[in-house]
């Protein structure tokens, strides 16, 4: 049990990483060069980002280190005291909050808005204000 722990805590850090070095770049550089496209552009290719990252491979890693961070979470609790249970407690809360939670909360529901406005109409300019 306890090699199976131990590969699931290597998992989930490779997981984790993964999915922070996506969210990095695409914070310091996807958006940025998104928002000095013209806006009915720039929101078609977002709308298109956001189609294509629905895919085995990102939902793998995604969903996997999710699942990988309640397991961790769960064991933790229920080996509290052994060596290595709050870290391992705290970094799949940290993903489970930061990465999982904050995606499907404030994330799907404004790519969700962005799905459903038609880039090059007038009213998408007034969209897209909304959605900032």
């Amino acid at each position: 049990m306890i090699r199976l722990m131990n590969a699931f805590v290597f998992l989930s850090a490779l997981g984790s990483g993964l999915i922070a070095g996506l969210f990095f770049a695409f914070s310091a550089f996807v958006m940025t060069a998104l928002s000095k496209l013209p806006s009915h552009q720039g929101m078609a290719s977002m709308q298109s980002i956001n189609i294509h990252v629905l895919n085995p491979l990102f939902l793998g890693v995604f969903m996997g280190t999710t699942l990988l961070s309640v397991i961790l979470a769960v064991q933790s609790l229920l080996r509290w005291g052994e060596p290595g249970t709050a870290l391992a407690l705290t970094g799949s809360l940290f993903y489970l909050i930061g990465s999982f939670l904050v995606t499907a909360v404030v994330h799907v529901p404004l790519n969700d808005a962005l799905a459903a406005v038609q880039p090059g109409r007038p009213e998408s300019d007034m969209q897209k204000k909304r959605l900032r």
